[in-house]
């Protein structure tokens, strides 16, 4: 995967980790939280939220978390710093629980696997699955996606 590339995922809000403060390498200090998200295949990335992000959206995303929220992101970095992940950046967009019929479909599935997926949270399982990049087909959809959303 092209690691100086944007790309926009559609998945489910699971787990978050904890606020914490890293510095940067220009040597300043920011504030972020990952979100631990997962996929209708059982696949799972981590998502890192900076500085606005954590203060506006993650707040959100843990008040939702419970229901397993459906999250769109677009303009994510691809990091592949212990294994691949993506990351906001200042122009990214994270919706929660818009209401695309994509979105509406993955709620769908999530209703059908809350069980399961209550099961890989509690027990954290999702540390030990495979982490792997978004399919290319998935990238199409989301391309559609992400045009719904600028549409005037």
């Amino acid at each position: 995967m092209d690691l100086e590339s944007e790309i926009s995922i559609l998945a489910i809000a699971i787990d978050m980790g904890p606020k914490r403060q890293v510095q940067t390498p220009s040597g300043t200090t920011s504030i972020v939280q990952d979100v631990i998200l997962i996929n209708e295949k059982f696949q799972t990335i981590t998502l890192t939220m900076w500085d606005n992000f954590v203060d506006h959206v993650c707040n959100n995303i843990s008040n939702a978390l419970n229901r397993k929220p459906v999250i769109i992101g677009t303009h994510l970095k691809v990091k592949s710093y212990n294994g691949l992940s993506v990351s906001t950046k200042r122009n990214s967009t994270i919706l929660i629980d818009p209401q695309f019929e994509e979105v509406l479909q993955l709620t769908s599935w999530v209703d059908n696997n809350i069980d399961k997926l209550n099961d890989i949270v509690n027990n954290k399982t999702f540390c030990a699955i495979t982490v792997v990049a978004p399919t290319i087909e998935k990238l199409v959809q989301l391309n559609k996606i992400e045009d719904m959303l600028f549409k005037v």
